[in-house]
């Protein structure tokens, strides 16, 4: 990408340093070059198309609130998880498994 960069940085130098065109060969010649920079600089879209597509679908990130959220909950040094396990939601569900964990131990 940087040579393809660099050539057409290179190709619009020489373009916008030709003054008059004094010529058909010059004309001929300018006409190449502003086509060979309309080609390289499609060339450049399809391979930032290419990249933008892979950013595009780089996995999620968390948002920076729940990280700091997350670190500052396991900061504390009295940490204990509560699971409560039911039937359901309704009034009459019943306990089926209650789990209590400190944080440092594995389920």
């Amino acid at each position: 990408m940087d040579e393809a960069l660099s050539l057409i940085n290179g190709l619009l130098a020489t373009e916008q340093a030709g003054g008059p065109v004094n010529g058909l060969d010059d004309l001929m010649g300018r006409l190449q070059r502003r086509l060979t920079i309309r080609q390289h600089l499609t060339l450049l879209e399809l391979e930032l198309q290419r990249v933008r597509e892979r950013e595009h679908h780089l996995p999620a990130l968390p948002p920076l609130i729940q990280m700091h959220w997350a670190q500052a909950v396991l900061a504390f040094p009295n940490l204990v998880f509560l699971e409560v396990d039911t039937t359901g939601l309704s009034a009459d569900a019943e306990i089926i498994r209650v789990v209590v964990l400190d944080a440092q131990s594995s389920p």
